[in-house]
């Protein structure tokens, strides 16, 4: 299929090329006619035509050489978003690309988005992480219909309750700490989930609330400040806009499936395989070379949809969470294999990431639309932008 799109590529190039060429000798040809047989007074006007023609001319060379610069070289294998933040990944096969990240399509109900739902500490407001409670990676958050959400964990009852919305009059907000010295607005999703949560983590009836992302009414997190401020300082690239929701460094998390297979055959041979989910990943693409995605500056995937690279993805012990029982690898594998190959060469990274291994890479948006599974991915060369 590639090289049925390479070919069509090649051929609509070659095709308006020729054009080109025919144009400028066209143009060339009425213009010495022109001068030709004319007199002075008009020599003007068809100097003018011959500048316009050039002008047209160098403005289809430009736009050709801007769209030769895309390269098709695979295909989009996996769509996926986290709704409640470290807990059970949703596997979507089309998903619209925003600002703050990936959404569903809309569908006439209640739209579930990439980490908008948070489960932080009622008192001290901090997020809750899977590092420390593990149990989070089986709790699912879905929609049962319409705008009734429903939390499931395996072992415990369902909880539904309403979708929460900072326009109702029982709706509270608060600040939730996400990471060191990063805070950001939540809207309170009500008593009923967060008595849920506090039973199926703490085995308590309170100490947890559930807090939701409402774009409409919540200020972005700033990138000037904490954890955020200290990244800025050594990747630029990083800003306010890219933030998402509740993520970290970016709205988009990409993973390559050859750098996948990479480090599975890498792994010792009592382990077993590792997944994309253990990387809480958003996409996962085909095509190209194991961890080429590093250097991957620009990427369209369908025809719409372009994401630019922000900074690599360095890992932590969270990939060591099996994301389907809940447990932690005993040999903290994949990390310690990783560690082995894939660390960072600048010191200051490594003293800021502690020391941490890369796998993945974070992107940002650059032009919204939908994508679907098993469109063409298509890169653009850092310096070719």
């Amino acid at each position: 299929m590639l090289h049925i799109l390479r070919q069509d590529s090649i051929y609509s190039s070659t095709c308006e090329l020729r054009f080109q060429q025919t144009a400028t000798v066209l143009l060339l040809y009425c213009f010495f006619g022109l001068i030709n047989r004319m007199n002075s007074v008009n020599v003007f006007a068809a100097v003018s035509l011959s500048v316009t023609g050039s002008i047209i001319v160098f403005y289809c060379y430009v736009q050709r050489k801007r769209r030769s610069t895309w390269k098709a070289v695979g295909r989009l294998d996996n769509i996926t978003i986290y709704p409640l933040k470290a807990g059970r990944a949703v596997f979507l096969e089309e998903a619209e690309c925003t600002e703050f990240g990936l959404r569903e399509v809309d569908n006439g109900r209640f739209l579930l988005r990439d980490r908008y739902f948070i489960v932080y500490e009622e008192e001290t407001k901090n997020r809750f992480s899977c590092k420390i409670n593990p149990i989070i990676t089986k709790i699912g958050l879905n929609v049962r219909r319409d705008n009734i959400l429903k939390l499931t964990c395996p072992d415990f009852d369902d909880c539904e309750f309403k979708s929460p919305s900072a326009t109702s009059n029982n709706s509270t907000k608060s600040k939730v700490l996400i990471y060191i010295n990063n805070e950001s607005e939540t809207v309170d999703c009500g008593d009923v989930p967060a008595k849920w949560l506090s039973q199926v983590i703490l085995k308590k009836d309170s100490g947890i609330r559930l807090g939701y992302y409402d774009e409409e009414s919540i200020v972005r997190r700033p990138d000037d400040r904490g954890m955020v401020a200290m990244y800025k300082s050594i990747f630029p690239t990083i800003k306010s806009n890219n933030l998402g929701a509740y993520a970290f460094l970016s709205s988009y998390l990409l993973i390559n499936q050859a750098s996948l297979d990479d480090l599975n055959s890498r792994l010792p041979p009592d382990e077993q395989p590792v997944k994309a989910t253990n990387f809480r990943t958003n996409l996962v693409i085909s095509g190209i070379d194991p961890y080429e995605e590093d250097e991957l500056r620009f990427i369209r995937i369908g025809n719409d949809v372009i994401l630019k690279y922000i900074k690599f993805c360095t890992r932590c012990v969270v990939t060591t969470l099996n994301p389907d029982t809940g447990e932690f690898n005993r040999k903290c594998e994949p990390l310690e294999t990783l560690r082995s190959y894939r660390m960072p060469v600048d010191d200051r990274v490594n003293k800021l990431e502690n020391w941490s291994p890369i796998f993945g890479v974070y992107f940002g948006l650059h032009k919204p639309g939908i994508i679907r599974k098993g469109d063409i991915i298509y890169i653009k060369e850092k310096n070719n932008w």
